[in-house]
């Protein structure tokens, strides 16, 4: 299909033929959520923040519990420059993954750029929960507990 030969556009990096060949109109509901998540990325890459946020959001629409799809859309909100956009989306792929240590930590640097250590520390609290021995987040609490933030 043509979304699979715009997938395989990707795999090879060549991201402005890959959203061209995800078109440009409202895809056929058994390739929404593929076609969305492709042209996600595809904006991501060219740094269209705003268009992947758009992409992103149609992705979550159709698959609501999409951890991935979450976690991107809360950095395309965070490169926009809605940081609180961005924690909801992150907090949402936390939810939906827990395991996900990527999203704990994203939450737990949003919160420090909003000047919240408190929810940063609860956050990353939150990971340890789902997941007691990940080193990423035991040094990262550890960073924010001994002042370095």
């Amino acid at each position: 299909t043509a979304l699979a030969a715009a997938a395989e556009e990707a795999a090879r990096g060549q991201w402005e033929r890959a959203e061209a060949g995800a078109g440009t109109g409202t895809p056929t509901p058994t390739e929404a959520f593929a076609t969305w998540a492709l042209r996600g990325l595809a904006r991501f890459i060219r740094e269209d923040f705003a268009g992947a946020v758009t992409a992103w959001t149609a992705a979550r629409d159709q698959q609501p519990d999409h951890a991935l799809t979450l976690f991107f859309l809360g950095w395309a909100h965070e490169r926009a420059g809605d940081t609180r956009a961005a924690l909801t989306s992150w907090r949402g792929a936390a939810h939906v993954d827990p395991l996900m240590v990527s999203a704990h930590l994203a939450l737990a640097e949003g919160h420090l750029k909003l000047e919240q250590p408190a929810l940063a520390r609860q956050a990353l609290r939150a990971g340890l929960d789902a997941l007691p021995g990940s080193p990423e987040l035991l040094a990262r609490l550890r960073d924010i507990e001994g002042g370095r933030e």
